[in-house]
């Protein structure tokens, strides 16, 4: 299980050696949300106006629609600007690459709630990780609940470990 940020990246590794196929992540009984993950950029306090200026001069760069088509067609990864995917350089991608849709369908059609709210957790990167590798397990035979269990174990390990780091 990989972010669709790899998606070209495992599609150059893989070539034409087998096909590959993305797929909305599996459920139990009812279709939820997904909680998005990825990278972010902040802006920080304490710096002068001219360093502000100048970060959010490359803000409004990232978020312009002509880098946000170069950034899903050189990557895979999902726009975070609505309307992009509107733009001609990104709707022939999709048409030559369907595997590129599939995170933004499943956004789009995900309900809003607190599953899908996105995540405030210390150590989600690693935690995140930990889940994935557990869903990887299950899908390889291990039992499901085991799998869980044992992920369940491992991430609270990371909480603790974090936790102790901000307590005073």
């Amino acid at each position: 299980m990989y972010s669709t940020a790899s998606l070209t990246g495992v599609l150059r590794q893989v070539g034409n050696r087998f096909p590959v196929r993305t797929a909305f992540y599996p459920y139990l009984r009812e279709r939820n949300g997904t909680a998005i993950g990825g990278a972010a950029v902040y802006l920080i306090r304490g710096f002068s106006d001219e360093q502000n200026a100048a970060s959010w001069e490359f803000i409004r760069f990232l978020l312009r629609p002509e880098t946000q088509a170069k950034w899903i067609i050189g990557t895979g990864y999902f726009p975070v600007v609505k309307g992009v995917t509107e733009l001609p350089s990104v709707r022939q991608a999709y048409v030559r690459q369907p595997n590129y849709t599939t995170a933004v369908r499943q956004l789009e059609t995900s309900k809003v709630n607190t599953a899908s709210a996105g995540c405030l957790m210390g150590g989600f990167t690693e935690i995140r990780q930990i889940v994935q590798s557990a869903i990887e397990e299950a899908l390889r035979g291990k039992p499901a609940q085991q799998a869980l269990d044992e992920a369940k174990q491992r991430a609270d390990q990371v909480l603790a470990r974090y936790n102790a780091s901000v307590r005073p």
